[in-house]
């Protein structure tokens, strides 16, 4: 970790301008070799950019840290990279998808559950292939679907 922090000293002196608190600290913790969307570059990479500083990828866009917000192209992906981490450890919202069997067609249908309803729910959804209204409960991880 001090060979990163003093990687981290030389990009700031090189780019001349200073990293925030929180993109250095999160950046020492964050492991870098995860195989996802976002892909952080090592100091020695890091390069003035669009108002900011380069410093990884994120899919096919350059990722720009301004101050504390990290950017692609000219929309903020997040506020702070501890949160960006975090996004991708735990998914971009509260939500799952569950593919359920219609219990009027038959159909196999995805619907999206709210997990921040909490871990037993019940609602009312449309099949999408035949439109009639079914009852969805949710107990932890189990689904069940039954006619409304």
């Amino acid at each position: 970790m001090a060979t990163l922090t003093k990687a981290l000293d030389e990009a700031e002196n090189r780019l001349g301008c200073k990293l925030a608190d929180s993109f250095r600290e999160t950046y020492t913790r964050t492991d870098r070799s995860d195989p996802n969307d976002l892909v952080l570059f090592h100091p020695v990479m890091f390069r003035n950019a669009d108002g900011g500083v380069a410093v990884g990828t994120y899919g096919d866009e350059l990722m720009v840290l301004r101050g504390e917000a990290l950017f692609a192209s000219d929309e903020m992906i997040a506020p702070s990279l501890a949160e960006l981490v975090a996004t991708e450890r735990s998914g971009y919202d509260e939500t799952r998808v569950v593919d359920v069997v219609c219990p009027f067609c038959g159909s196999i249908d995805a619907i999206t559950i709210d997990t921040t309803g909490g871990a037993r729910q019940t609602f009312v959804e449309d099949c999408a292939s035949c439109c009639h209204p079914r009852v969805v409960h949710v107990d932890g991880d189990e689904v069940r679907v039954e006619r409304a």
